[in-house]
Order: C-alpha cells, then sequence, then structure tokens
C-alpha cells in the first residue's frame, strides 16, 4: 500500500455559489466534523449467550471548527457574522490539497476572536453540522 501521508497545506474553506468557490479568508487551520451514532440497547430475555444486542440510532454529522486571520470589521468579520445571524443553515465547502471537497450544511455556533500581543490575530470559530 503507497503511503498516504499527505500535508494539510493548501486546504481551502469557504462557500460555493453557483458553482463558484469563494474563501472565507486566510485559514490557519480547519478541523473535519467528527461522525458519531447512538446505539440503543435491545437486549431480550432470549438473546444467545447472555449477549448484550444493539441497534443503530440516530446519526450526528458533528462539528467543524476552524482558525482565519482576522481583521475587525473586515471581510471575513462579516461574513461570519452573516452566517452566524442566519437561522437557516448554510452549505459550506473544503477543499483538499488533492483537489477532493466535502461541502455541508450548519450553523455556526461559536466566533472567538484572539488578540494577542506578540502576534497574529485571529479569529476561531464551530460549525455544528445538520441533515439536510
Amino acid at each position: 500500500m503507497p503511503d498516504q501521508a499527505t500535508l494539510g497545506f493548501g486546504v481551502q474553506f469557504g462557500k460555493k455559489n453557483a458553482g463558484t468557490f469563494t474563501s472565507l479568508g486566510d485559514l490557519v487551520d480547519f478541523t473535519p466534523p467528527t461522525k458519531t451514532r447512538e446505539t440503543k440497547d435491545a437486549t431480550h430475555h432470549g438473546v444467545a449467550n447472555r449477549v448484550r444486542k444493539y441497534v443503530g440510532g440516530m446519526r450526528d454529522l458533528g462539528e467543524a471548527g476552524f482558525v482565519l486571520h482576522f481583521e475587525k470589521g473586515g471581510d471575513t468579520e462579516t461574513a461570519l457574522n452573516a452566517d452566524y445571524m442566519n437561522d437557516n443553515a448554510v452549505s459550506y465547502t473544503v477543499i483538499y490539497p488533492g483537489g477532493e471537497e466535502d461541502t455541508f450544511l450548519g450553523f455556526i455556533t461559536e466566533l472567538s476572536p484572539a488578540t494577542p500581543l506578540d502576534d497574529v490575530m485571529k479569529i476561531s470559530g464551530k460549525i455544528k453540522l445538520s441533515g439536510a
């Protein structure tokens, strides 16, 4: 099997409108969502070997995280705040270095600007994914 180690350098994060990708800003870090699934105990008195039995429950598409360069009042902050205020799920796209894409619907649940004394200002955020 060939080596599958790939740097994350070159990942892009933004939105697509009519097939045109628009970046949300200078991406510093992106964390794809962790998918989870509930299980429900379906054990009954007649199970074989007294081993618990489970059935699949609801799926949760998870939460994505991002860190972008931050400029107070800039285009990035304006776009993120508009998405945060949107009561409808927003479509986001991640483009990976090899050209593969993930698109998902979600709500911005957290925006956290940071203004360190001796480093670049950044804004981090979280997006809770939503089913269609």
